[in-house]
């Protein structure tokens, strides 16, 4: 990994541990909290933080455009101060990271066109859609059909590339026979 996108994944980092504390709070273990709520958005800083940011990462590479890194920038900004600040901040910088993801898929849509990048679309407009019912002040049981849609979409949108690349292992023929049995 390139040192520059190192802060990056640090940012993916710190949303895991602020969601695996909020988790330990959910069960019932005494761990002391930066703030209250942090507990309950557990979920959104699991998934918009930690897989959010490794999944705008990983597609600003792709795209190796400049612009692009502000989505795990902002992803990974936006679950630390959900979780250790006020939330409206945390939960707008969350909701404009998955707006700038669906930027990305935009952007790459321009160098190629496919199913895959399609569903990975919609995985990131569910993501979108989820930060704005957030900043609307729903509740985050109301978010789990888009936590879960923004991650089975784009994990099948990314297992559907896998599949379809020529340098995917069970698409590139070896030049041998199978041994007979």
């Amino acid at each position: 990994m390139a040192l520059h996108r190192l802060p990056l994944a640090a940012g993916a980092a710190l949303s895991l541990l602020a969601g695996l504390w909020g988790a330990l709070a959910l069960l019932g273990l005494p761990v002391p909290l930066p703030r209250a709520a942090m507990a309950g958005q557990h979920g959104p800083l699991m998934v918009f933080g930690f897989l959010g940011t490794l999944i705008c990462l990983e597609r600003a590479v792709a795209l190796d455009r400049p612009w692009a890194y502000a989505a795990p920038a902002l992803s990974g900004l936006g679950a630390v101060a959900a979780a250790t600040g006020p939330a409206l901040p945390g939960r707008l910088l969350l909701t404009v990271a998955g707006g700038w993801l669906v930027a990305i898929y935009v952007t790459l849509s321009g160098r190629r066109t496919g199913r895959d990048l399609a569903i990975q679309t919609a995985g990131a407009v569910a993501w979108y859609a989820g930060g704005l019912l957030w900043l609307a002040g729903r509740p985050v049981r109301d978010l789990v059909p888009w936590l879960a849609a923004f991650l089975v979409l784009t994990i099948a949108g990314e297992r559907l590339e896998l599949a379809s690349s020529p340098s995917w292992p069970a698409a590139r023929p070896t030049g041998r026979s199978p041994r007979p049995s």
